[in-house]
């Protein structure tokens, strides 16, 4: 017989010795549903959380053990197979109820996931407009996309929500201002996202509160409390230890309960009024977060008491001059927490009006939401330990990845709760296969019962044939008659011994050969167990590991993500230096060009000034001598006009020597004449010389006029060259951006592949152990 078959027929005789195939017990662990499952609860012969015990059963519990059967046997044997029978198709039952149940509770669980998810996409542009309006307000670094996200609407937000907001800062196209995140809350994006404590979470949003708010006001110790609070939680056990309101006091925990005590005491509220700063102090009140636990009122007395104590107060609620309870001061009595309890209430606080009822909505089914995922988690523990006793009645798991989550990866699931989600997969897919298992076992067991019968069948013809040989010797089938020869008796009874001696040695072997094969499976089960044991902690090695390898990845995305942002910062700079250098480049060809024109103007202005001067001092010598020969005209006119007038006084008195002074006369007025004709040619001498030095300026300004349109032609045409070297910057720019777009989709797209390619490597390093094991199992 085969080791297959020796675990297909745990009710045959050669195997109902060994421990491994003793007949199963449904044994429910303590902590199972048992409202989940009441058909499997009452259909088992041991009571729940009660240990089957294999010395007290009965012989209509159990299979009778013996190393043979007899026809006495056979009755006994086939309801005790009916009963098990019975109890598998019983068990079916009530996994198929059970199953459906989960179908439907994970379809509800998918579609309160999705209605979250999509509530959430307005408050997380509130949480945005948050960020950018305390960098803008309080810090002064707003950019033009921080300006258009608060323009988006107008309700401004004052309160912090360190989970929402660190959401903000996860993917490619979220945040990156992580100074912002990490004045208000204390901690970077990464390591509050990991965070879910939230009396911790309630702290960060505190501080963010007071700090980003126009109406509170912190004081010194205030914050200093706070960041002594954030370096011991960072420095606390292996770093962001949230145990510390559990167990001993630590210093994390006096940090906390320092800082919560002081929020009532160092944050004032500033107001304007009558035109100065008022500033009163808040009094009893607790500067509560909306959307995160509130802070108690007092410290706990005592270590017992924990976080959560209600301090004691035997005088009633804090009361005002009035006699009434001030108005923010909390309720008398109210524990930390029933402040706990009212997160869903303070949440709406930081909503528009008009989005108050749908905030309701979203939280009382995110609450629904909670419930369903207790309940579920009470049933994966009831399913584990179902599991543990498969696994220990020999069943072996084989485990497919998370490849029906893969199909679902589309749809929005929280981070915290995908590890479930996949969890109960992979148990759907469990408990699939162990129905499969159970379907076998009842297969099999209708096979053993076919074999019963046959065994059954074979006794009574043996039974048959025994009483026809006795007829056929005349007997009655019980003594011989008193007429039989003694020679036909001694022949009976030698035949009858022969047969039962041939019967007998038969059997011995037989008995012999099975009592070979029991050792030999003994020995195989016991090794295959060792080699199960060794798998299981090798899958174990390999799961750390991949969880391990998991992390690194992340951690590795997360750094490239970094880089890659770093990468386009980069970019940007170098194309800004491109552009900037390309406008120098075109300035001082500019500034080249004008240098050459203007030492090309002063060249020429040199070299006309040169000619100017020396054509002046001819023009200043020519001047010079024509005025010269004019004054010695008129001095000479002036002494001819004396000498006429003498000469004409001489006309009266000397008429008689006017026929012998009349040639003189003639000779005086053909002097005057020729000096006047002198006087017309040196006046057009001077006419001349006047229209060629007009005629030299206008040519020197045509020629100025000329040598500007040229370089203006110039300047023209190096801007040209600047607009088309612009241009083609722009051009080269926009190629880059396109391919490194490109770039980044194809790791990505490798990024992907790369994750498909370690998950597929994981399975097959995991199938290979499996194998070797198995291997090794055949080699002993």
């Amino acid at each position: 017989m085969d080791p297959d078959s020796a675990k297909r027929n745990p009710l045959a005789p050669q195997n109902q010795k060994d421990a491994e195939f003793q007949p199963s017990r449904v044994n429910l662990a303590e902590d199972c549903d048992e409202e989940a499952m009441p058909e499997l609860a009452t259909s088992s012969s041991v009571p729940v959380g009660q240990a089957w015990n294999p010395e007290g059963e009965t012989s209509d519990q159990v299979v009778h053990r013996r190393r043979g059967l007899c026809s006495e046997d056979i009755p006994a044997l086939m309801e005790a197979v009916e009963k098990e029978i019975t109890a598998l198709a019983e068990a079916r039952e009530s996994n198929d109820k059970v199953l459906a149940k989960l179908r439907l509770k994970l379809s509800s669980l998918d579609k309160s996931v999705s209605k979250l998810t999509a509530s959430l996409h307005p408050y997380h542009q509130t949480r945005n407009r948050f960020l950018s309006t305390f960098k803008k307000d309080k810090l002064g670094t707003a950019t033009g996309d921080d300006w258009k996200i608060i323009a988006q609407g107008s309700f401004k937000p004052e309160a912090g929500d360190a989970a929402t907001d660190a959401l903000l800062y996860e993917g490619i196209m979220s945040r990156r201002d992580f100074t912002t995140f990490q004045k208000l809350y204390g901690l970077h994006p990464d390591t509050v996202r990991r965070i879910s404590h939230l009396e911790t979470l309630a702290v960060l949003s505190t501080h963010a509160r007071v700090l980003a708010s126009h109406k509170r006001t912190g004081s010194p110790r205030f914050y200093n409390l706070f960041n002594e609070f954030i370096r011991l939680f960072t420095e606390s056990g292996m770093g962001y230890d949230v145990s510390y309101l559990v167990g001993d006091r630590t210093e994390v925990t006096n940090a906390y309960w320092e800082f919560v005590t002081c929020v009532k005491t160092e944050v004032t509220w500033v107001e304007s009024g009558g035109g100065l700063l008022l500033r009163k102090q808040r009094k009893g009140s607790t500067d509560v977060v909306p959307g995160t636990a509130l802070v108690p009122l007092e410290r706990p007395r005592s270590r017992q008491q924990g976080p959560t104590a209600q301090p004691q107060d035997s005088q009633g609620p804090q009361q005002n001059a009035d006699g009434d309870r001030s108005p923010s001061s909390p309720a008398p009595n109210q524990s930390p927490s029933s402040q706990l309890n009212n997160l869903a209430s303070g949440r709406s606080a930081v909503m528009s009006p008009h989005d108050s009822s749908g905030t309701t909505s979203v939280l009382e089914e995110n609450e629904n939401f909670n419930q369903e995922m207790e309940r579920l988690k009470h049933q994966n523990d009831w399913y584990s330990s179902e599991l543990a006793l498969a696994r220990r009645a020999g069943y072996t798991p084989q485990t497919n990845g998370s490849a029906i989550l893969d199909e679902r990866a589309n749809e929005s699931l929280a981070e915290d709760d995908r590890p479930f989600i996949e969890a109960m997969l992979l148990l759907k897919g469990e408990l699939s296969r162990v129905q499969g298992s159970v379907d076998t076992q009842a297969a099999f067991a209708a096979k053993r019962i076919q074999d019963i019968e046959r065994q059954r069948d074979v006794a009574v013809q043996e039974a048959v044939y025994a009483k026809a040989k006795l007829a056929a010797l005349g007997g009655n089938g019980t003594t011989p008659t008193s007429d039989k020869s003694a020679v036909d008796i001694a022949n009976m009874d030698a035949e009858k011994m022969s047969d039962m001696s041939r019967k007998l040695a038969s059997s011995l072997a037989a008995q012999a050969e099975l009592s070979a094969k029991v050792e030999v499976l003994t020995a195989e089960i016991t090794a295959e167990r060792k080699a199960r044991h060794l798998a299981d902690e090798t899958a174990a090695v390999a799961q750390s590991r991949v969880t391990e390898l998991d992390d690194f990845r992340n951690r590795a995305a997360s750094e490239m993500e970094s880089l890659r942002a770093e990468l386009l910062d980069a970019e940007r700079a170098f194309r800004d230096e491109a552009a900037a250098r390309a406008e120098a480049t075109a300035e001082a060809k500019l500034l080249r060009i004008d240098q050459d024109e203007l030492s090309l103007k002063l060249k020429e202005a040199l070299e006309d000034n040169s000619g100017y001067q020396g054509s002046m001092g001819e023009l200043r010598k020519a001047m010079e001598a024509s005025s010269e020969r004019s004054t010695t005209l008129a001095r000479q006119l002036e002494e001819e006009r004396l000498v006429k007038e003498g000469l004409e006084r001489k006309l009266a008195q000397v008429k008689s020597e006017y026929e012998g002074k009349v040639a003189d006369l003639t000779s005086t007025d053909t002097r005057l004449r020729d000096t006047e004709e002198l006087m017309e040619k040196y006046a057009e001498e001077a006419r001349a010389a006047n229209a060629a030095m007009a005629a030299g300026l206008q040519k020197v300004s045509e020629r100025e006029i000329m040598r500007g349109t040229g370089a203006a032609d110039e300047r023209v045409r190096v801007l040209q060259e600047q607009v088309a070297s612009a241009n083609s910057l722009l051009a080269k720019s926009k190629v880059q951006a396109d391919e490194t777009g490109e770039r980044l989709a194809q790791a990505m797209q490798r990024v992907a592949g790369l994750e498909f390619q370690q998950g597929q490597a994981s399975k097959d390093a995991i199938a290979l152990r499996r194998r070797m094991a198995e291997v090794l199992d055949e080699v002993r």
